[in-house]
């Protein structure tokens, strides 16, 4: 059986803050995009996207980040660009996108142009609290799913991870939140999905389990393994600071997890069983260190870490960790874009995207 696996590569993270940083962006993207075998017409293409989104980060933003990472498609591999800011938001996303419009007093041709070279575009903005335009450039489409993982600053790896697996119509993912943060919480994160990468679609409980092997001698972690068969069957295990729902229009729907810690100390493990409902739209798992409210999106699978319900990670510690495994566009829902709680996480329900933040 042919297996996509992704997230294995950790995203680059540039803070783009004046404009010698735009240039040092432009230049990691195409030695990004040159590593993995884009030619030159694509290369360049990548060069001008990572230009304008961080011009526009700078011009319009204020600053922001510029998130950077190669994704697997079927004819070759994708460079994905993520532009985060915080500043004024935009009033009216389709005029904005139209070429010739400037608030900046520019040509206005800027995200008209990133759009047209990217193979997949997304844009999402919420005035007075900030804007985000996803661009893909490759010569095809990849799976629809999306991830942010990147580092504290000072930190050079991130403790937490995932893994995504899609293949003869199932979908497996993991999220991992090794304890504390730094190299040591990397390497226990890693031995998860390491473990997670040799089997993915055997029983979350087998996963959980051989991650806890595998992560023996680490400081340990905590994590949720789910999968989905194409009968929309969920099966869910979790264990450490880890809880989940099942969140429908009508109702919520609670994911058992249990108490103990990847690597050191694991209880005997059950593994649980959801149908989807018929209005089903989308299964998310979310694990942070604080915790964080749960993004009320229509129909969501949610397993987050238990604890404070404040939405921002507490200083120095590593951001949140969380996974959208499916979506569909039945259930009507809105067409609205929808933002979670936290800063990091958006996603459309009236798409097909597969949305992860870590």
């Amino acid at each position: 059986m042919s297996v996509e696996l992704h997230g294995t590569v950790m995203q680059r993270r540039y803070h783009i803050n004046e404009e010698t940083k735009v240039g040092e962006a432009r230049r990691d993207a195409v030695q990004l995009a040159q590593a993995h075998g884009l030619d030159a017409t694509m290369t360049g293409r990548v060069a001008i996207v990572a230009t304008e989104l961080a011009n526009n980060l700078l011009r319009h933003g204020g600053g922001g980040e510029l998130l950077l990472q190669p994704i697997a498609a079927a004819n070759g591999t994708l460079i994905e660009l993520l532009a985060i800011d915080r500043g004024k938001g935009m009033p009216d996303v389709e005029r904005c996108m139209n070429d010739g419009y400037s608030t900046g007093g520019t040509a206005g041709t800027g995200l008209g142009a990133i759009r047209r070279l990217a193979v997949e575009f997304d844009i999402y903005s919420v005035m007075d609290a900030g804007t985000v335009v996803l661009a893909r450039v490759g010569s095809s489409a990849a799976a629809r799913f999306g991830a942010v993982s990147v580092t504290m600053r000072g930190e050079s790896e991130c403790g937490d991870s995932w893994r995504l697996a899609i293949g003869d119509g199932m979908t497996a993912a993991i999220v991992v939140d090794g304890l504390g943060h730094g190299p040591l919480a990397a390497v226990a994160a890693q031995r998860s999905t390491a473990a997670f990468g040799e089997a993915p679609f055997d029983a979350p409980r087998e996963v959980i389990e051989r991650s806890h092997r595998y992560m023996s001698g680490t400081r340990g972690a905590a994590a949720a393994c789910a999968n989905i068969d194409p009968k929309g069957l969920l099966r869910y295990a979790g264990v450490g600071n880890i809880s989940g729902s099942m969140v429908t229009a009508d109702k919520s729907q609670g994911l058992a997890s249990h108490n103990g810690t990847l690597g050191l100390h694991m209880p005997r493990l059950q593994q649980f069983e959801y149908q989807r409902a018929p209005r089903a739209i989308a299964r998310r798992m979310h694990a942070s260190p604080r915790g964080s409210g749960a993004g009320t999106e229509p129909c969501s699978v949610h397993a987050r870490c238990r604890g404070s319900r404040t939405p921002k990670a507490a200083p120095g510690r590593e951001r949140a960790a969380s996974v959208l495994l499916s979506c569909s566009t039945e259930a009507a829902g809105t067409n609205r874009a929808r933002r979670s709680h936290r800063t990091r996480r958006w996603c459309r329900p009236a798409t097909r995207w597969r949305c992860f933040s870590v």
